[in-house]
């Protein structure tokens, strides 16, 4: 048996090479090639894609040769690619127009980036007042309600009584909650006033969310948004915290007209415990994100807005004869309208969204104190 050795394989017509090899086997293609029938070895065949074919021929797989020119007909894209290991770029770049979307997490070192534009906004999301149930000016537990009545700042109910309690977040750990206790048979409402929130939402998407419980049994709540209780959600409440969600699309807000908005829940069914509150939060966009802690500080002054109760009792500062007296306070920030003051008797009362004077014109003693509240809720 003879061994024919081939170096190169000129073209008949010009004399150019149309495949050569070197001495360790690489074949290299100057011109097309064609073939009606054969073998091709040397491919690999584990993925099942069309590498590329000739005549009527497909072959799957991928090409092997270290070196390969001319043109290949029918290669099939992988639309499923696997990436396995560490991915090296070997200095290059990785550009594209299209979107990256991870639904795992990503764990980084040193990151740059030159832009980052969110989906939704970084801070200020939550439109809900004392979604943390931090501040408490007007007390902090009430009994046998009836009618309505505002408990925690921004928040009332009609029914039960409410006091302040903690809770263990689904994320373990502890917070302030609205323990709500309810006594009705014809179920509850436990809401909160968004100024502007009409305009603010119409035609957006948004979504509420909030972590529940039951101190035993369960119960069956349905959220409520603009004052209007959404059939055909409910919320089934047991002992263990969890975190619940309701969103609505932009369409649905899309008849969103008027000033104010309402939400909360409503109707809510099962035994006469206890029920859980933490974390009310209400945004725009279609995903819940993770609450929004504010401080202290920046809490109180959005409630006081609405609803003022200063720390100890006033003084007159002025006092003639002994039977009358007058005074005034500043608000500490300026309040939605000019508020309803109470306090004790007076004969004189003026105020605005930044101040309250009053005056006596019975028998005083030199600065005598009484109690004052603001109030300029929705």
């Amino acid at each position: 048996m003879s061994i024919l050795k081939v170096q190169a394989i000129h073209e008949p017509d010009n004399d150019n090479e149309a495949l050569t090899i070197d001495q360790s086997g690489n074949v290299t293609f100057s011109a097309n090639v064609d073939m009606s029938a054969g073998t091709v070895t040397g491919i690999d065949t584990s993925n099942g894609d069309t590498a590329f074919s000739w005549g009527d021929h497909a072959q799957a797989g991928y090409l092997t040769t270290e070196t390969y020119t001319g043109t290949l007909s029918n290669v099939v894209e992988d639309t499923s690619p696997q990436l396995g290991g560490n991915l090296d770029l070997n200095s290059s770049n990785i550009t594209g127009t299209g979107n990256i979307s991870i639904t795992g997490n990503v764990t980084a070192g040193d990151v740059t980036v030159d832009n980052i534009l969110p989906s939704t906004q970084l801070s200020h999301r939550n439109l809900i007042i004392n979604g943390g149930f931090d501040v408490w000016q007007r007390g902090t537990s009430f009994s046998s309600l009836s009618s309505k009545t505002y408990t925690a700042d921004r928040w009332y109910t009609f029914d039960g009584s409410v006091s302040k309690g903690t809770q263990v977040m689904p994320e373990g750990y502890t917070i302030n909650s609205l323990d709500w206790t309810y006594n009705s048979v014809s179920g509850m409402h436990f809401w909160q006033g968004v100024e502007d929130g009409h305009p603010r939402l119409k035609d957006r998407a948004c979504t509420l969310s909030v972590v529940l419980s039951c101190t035993s049994g369960t119960m069956s709540i349905s959220p409520a948004f603009n004052g209007t209780t959404i059939t055909g959600t409910v919320w089934n409440v047991t002992t263990t915290p969890t975190r619940f969600t309701y969103s609505r699309s932009a369409s649905e807000n899309s008849g969103l007209t008027g000033t104010n908005l309402y939400v909360g829940f409503d109707n809510l069914a099962g035994n006469n415990g206890t029920l859980k509150v933490s974390e009310f939060q209400l945004e725009v966009g279609s995903v819940a994100t993770p609450f929004e802690h504010r401080s202290y500080g920046e809490e109180l002054a959005r409630c006081q807005r609405y609803y003022y109760k200063p720390g100890g009792d006033i003084e007159t500062w002025r006092n003639w004869a002994n039977s009358h007296g007058i005074g005034y306070i500043w608000f500490p920030v300026q309040m939605r309208i000019a508020p309803s003051v109470s306090n004790t008797a007076n004969s004189y009362n003026v105020t605005s969204k930044t101040t309250h004077v009053f005056g006596y014109a019975s028998t005083l003693t030199s600065g005598q104190a009484f109690g004052i509240t603001a109030d300029a809720e929705l």
